[in-house]
């Protein structure tokens, strides 16, 4: 039997990375070579990329990514996100694809003072638009002066949650007045005498609250208070 040179043996071909065909498993952390993000506009891609703890060269995993699109659906700026990926020999490319909401309907919460049809008009260039959380900070502004130049000083925007659904709730508080206490002081200012007595006066408290439009229950106004304090000096 002849025995062949070593040199004329031809040399098996070079292996190829392995690389996983599957996607990546719960349990098992690879690198996030790249996270890319189809459906959004840059200011939505800023918030998502804000969001998610997947980053380009960071770690991720199956479990990760879905947790990373539960909490793009939880802003309530999406109504669909999902996730994809694709290894490749340094880890894994990974692309969100979203649909972000378009706002329908503005309802309130706590209001009394602020009307609906003057919520919407406030709300008009997000009506029937893809959301804008700039334009939502915006939108939140102009209720916040609509209620100062009301003379509504003590109301304002609490929050704003728009949901996957396109509606967006605006939750207010305004201020209602809980008690209306009439005090009378001397010339000094001070509520109480020299032995610690609350001051008196010849105008009855009676006649100063006939005499005063603000009421318990009501809303708090400027204009009201000084026009009442007019009215009794």
């Amino acid at each position: 039997m002849t025995v062949p040179d070593a040199s004329t043996i031809p040399a098996p071909p070079p292996q190829k990375p392995a690389t996983p065909d599957k996607p990546v498993g719960s349990g098992l952390v690879v690198t996030a070579t790249d996270v890319q993000i189809v459906g959004a506009d840059p200011e939505l891609q800023q918030v998502i990329r804000n969001t998610i703890k997947t980053q380009p060269g960071g770690q991720t995993s199956k479990s990760q990514l879905d947790q990373d699109v539960a909490e793009i659906l939880d802003t309530g700026l999406f109504a669909n996100a999902s996730v994809s990926s694709r290894p490749d020999a340094n880890g894994l490319n990974v692309v969100f694809t979203v649909e972000p909401i378009v706002v329908r309907e503005v309802r309130l919460s706590g209001a009394q003072a602020l009307t609906q049809p003057v919520a919407e008009d406030l709300f008009k260039p997000q009506l029937g638009a893809t959301v804008s959380p700039s334009e939502l900070t915006q939108a939140v502004q102009r209720i916040n002066q609509w209620y100062a130049q009301s003379g509504y000083t003590l109301a304002r925007v609490i929050t704003l949650e728009p949901t996957r659904e396109g509606v967006v709730i605006i939750t207010v508080a305004e201020g209602l007045v809980g008690d209306v206490q009439i005090r009378f002081v001397n010339k000094q200012g001070k509520p109480v005498d020299e032995k610690g007595q609350p001051v008196t006066h010849r105008t009855q408290e009676g006649f100063v609250r006939d005499n005063i439009k603000l009421q318990p229950g009501q809303i708090f106004r400027e204009d009201v208070v000084r026009q009442d304090l007019r009215r009794v000096k």
